[in-house]
């Protein structure tokens, strides 16, 4: 990540994992709805397809019976006649004998022939678009091989016997169509990740406390959950005590998005019973003056005061040099970079003390081990010295 302005940052300074984490989460339903429409295009792509059969046959070569010597001359035959099978002027005669309308190179890469080892045995595959089609071809195939190849019917008798004709297939030939429908699937929800990250960039919206910190230059001093799951104002509240050496501070100014309720948690996280807090709600146009006499009316309690974005209104920068700590809140995905980072500089510019940055989540789940606030609020403490504009 960078501290650079959305402006300046370069493609590689974003997203990290915990960017893409929140992006992936934020929007699970359109990558779901990508996948399964990729998934979907791939099957429909793949039904279209030619569906293909395959059957075999076995043609043994040779005598039936024989002395040892004609059987390894038989053997020798084997691999001569595995490549005859697949010539041209056998493929011919077997589309003659079926009367079939393709072309001889059409059905040339449709048949195949090996021999097994070294045995006398023959082994002929053809292919097909039916099943029926497919064994009847593998059939032809051996049918023709022997009258092809040396004419003479006593010859081919005595060399050529199929001993397994071929019969149609139950099925197609085992296609990877649900691998692909998969990969496609994957690869539908990369794309859509890719997409909303691109878009998520161009948002220019904070995403992390790092980014967070780095933007407006000031540490990160908590990450806050709001809700029933209300957590991290106890170590806001404790950062805060620790930054002031000792010394309770006095006026805090809460600015920012969604500061009102992180204004009364943080209220409740720092009041102590020798000195409750006062909470102070500022208008986005109060006056100096009414900032003033808000704080006097409360000059022996501590003072929470919530104002919204310095960027914005001025009611923050207003109370910023009045203040002892200012707090930054931005909202996850919801506050820009170029808002929270020209609120830092207004902060700073009007004399505020620019204490360090909260980052404000949404809803969500606090983990084991995890403090949990109570979020009972103080109606006549809320109520007390709210200025408005004059």
């Amino acid at each position: 990540m960078s501290a650079r302005p959305s402006s300046q940052r370069r493609p590689g300074d974003f997203p990290d994992l915990r960017a893409v984490a929140y992006v992936a989460g934020r929007g699970w339903w359109a990558i779901l709805l990508a996948a399964v429409a990729f998934a979907v295009l791939a099957e429909a792509a793949g039904s279209r397809g030619e569906v293909r059969y395959e059957a075999t046959t076995g043609v043994l070569i040779g005598p039936m019976l024989g002395d040892p010597a004609q059987v390894r001359a038989a053997e020798a035959r084997v691999p001569t006649y595995a490549q005859l099978a697949t010539s041209r002027r056998v493929v011919w005669a077997a589309r003659a004998r079926l009367r079939l309308r393709e072309s001889v190179d059409a059905l040339l890469p449709a048949v195949t022939a090996r021999s097994e080892g070294a045995g006398r045995l023959l082994t002929i595959t053809a292919q097909a678009t039916t099943a029926a089609g497919a064994a009847r071809l593998a059939n032809a195939i051996a049918a023709v091989l022997g009258p092809a190849v040396l004419g003479a019917r006593r010859s081919v008798v005595g060399e050529f016997h199929q001993v397994d004709p071929a019969v149609a297939p139950r099925g197609p030939i085992a296609s990877h169509q649900r691998v692909l429908t998969a990969f496609a699937a994957v690869a539908g929800a990369l794309a859509c990740l890719a997409l909303l990250l691109v878009i998520e960039y161009f948002r220019g919206r904070i995403i992390t406390g790092q980014e967070l910190a780095e933007v407006t230059r000031a540490p990160l001093l908590a990450t806050l959950r709001t809700g029933s799951a209300a957590a991290g104002y106890d170590v806001l509240a404790a950062r805060i005590g620790l930054a002031g050496e000792g010394t309770p501070m006095r006026t805090i100014l809460v600015a920012g998005d969604g500061v009102t309720d992180v204004a009364d948690r943080l209220a409740d996280a720092v009041e102590d019973a020798a000195q409750p807090v006062v909470r102070v709600t500022l208008a986005p146009r109060a006056t100096p003056d009414a900032v003033r006499s808000a704080i006097e009316a409360a000059r022996d309690r501590r003072i929470v005061i919530d104002a919204p974005a310095p960027d914005r209104f001025p009611a923050g920068l207003t109370c910023a040099g009045s203040a002892d700590a200012t707090i930054l809140v931005a909202r996850q995905g919801r506050s820009s970079r170029e808002s929270v980072a020209q609120s830092s500089t207004n902060l700073r510019q009007a004399g505020g003390m620019l204490l360090g940055v909260a980052l404000l989540v949404k809803r969500g789940r606090v983990r084991a081990g995890t403090a949990r606030l109570a979020a009972t609020a103080h109606p006549s403490r809320a109520a007390e010295g709210s200025p408005e504009p004059a």
